[in-house]
């Protein structure tokens, strides 16, 4: 679904104590910003998404004059002012980037020759890049990006999780994958993890008092549950349940068919 940026309450005003600004399926980190040199312009916020793309294409099409699909969120994601966005289903094999007019795309998928699946990957802002380390690509499902701000260093992490028809076993190696990625980011640092966990976290907000805010969305299921579970173990906060807007600023994909 085409994010729309329309939060303006920070989260560090709702939980001043956690050293997190916000994990969830879909949300914004909104931070000030002073202009220093080598770093992104100063503006009022900044602006952090995610978007299953459901795949990312970096090639021409040879029998279409259509523009490849990386250019075409590029074109999106400027007109939504957004800073980063973190990717899923990007269905590239390998690892790579490719700079647009607006951002510049990362990604990391299987290795090359194998039939492309999953994949996860950033859009960064062009004029971000002179503060950010390179990406590591941890796994097809998840990538890491760090850079540095006025106010500090901050790790933004992007994940595309195990469907719900998964197995187990394949559900807690991710899991298990991205604890030991959070429990590797260096002290200080602020974190921001994003993307598409295929999960329902319900809204029993009151049995996850300082994870899961009034807003959260459907019946809790299987993932939504392993999904409450990290965020409760590192203290994260699912930051869309936090604020009342409406399901495209809630949710990463929705069915074609059902509208679920």
């Amino acid at each position: 679904m085409t994010p729309q940026p329309n939060i303006t309450q920070t989260l560090a005003d709702r939980r001043p104590h956690a050293h997190v600004e916000g994990a969830a399926a879909r949300f914004y980190l909104r931070s000030r910003r002073q202009a220093y040199p080598g770093r992104h312009p100063a503006t009022a916020s900044l602006n952090i998404a995610c978007w299953n793309v459901r795949s990312l294409s970096v090639d021409n099409d040879c029998d279409s004059n259509s523009p490849r699909k990386s250019a075409l969120i590029d074109l999106e994601l400027a007109r939504l002012t957004i800073d980063i966005c973190a990717l899923s289903e990007t269905w590239l094999t390998g690892t790579g980037s490719i700079r647009e007019g607006h951002y510049t795309f990362f990604w990391s998928g299987y290795h090359d020759g194998s039939r492309p699946r999953h994949g996860s990957g950033f859009a960064v802002r062009n004029s971000l890049l002179p503060c950010m380390e390179t990406p590591d690509a941890v796994s097809p499902r998840l990538m890491t990006l760090r850079l540095k701000l006025s106010s500090g260093y901050l790790t933004v992490l992007s994940a595309y999780a195990p469907t719900l028809a998964a197995s187990s076993e394949e559900k807690d190696a991710f899991y298990d994958q991205l604890s030991r990625s959070i429990s590797l980011i260096r002290r200080g640092d602020r974190l921001a993890l994003a993307g598409d966990f295929n999960a329902r976290v319900g809204s029993d907000y009151t049995s996850w008092p300082d994870t899961l805010g009034a807003h959260g969305v459907g019946n809790l299921n299987e993932n939504g549950q392993r999904l409450l579970e990290l965020c409760s173990a590192f203290h994260l906060c699912l930051a869309d349940t936090y604020f009342a807007g409406s399901m495209s600023s809630k949710v990463t994909w929705m069915h074609p068919l059902s509208r679920r």
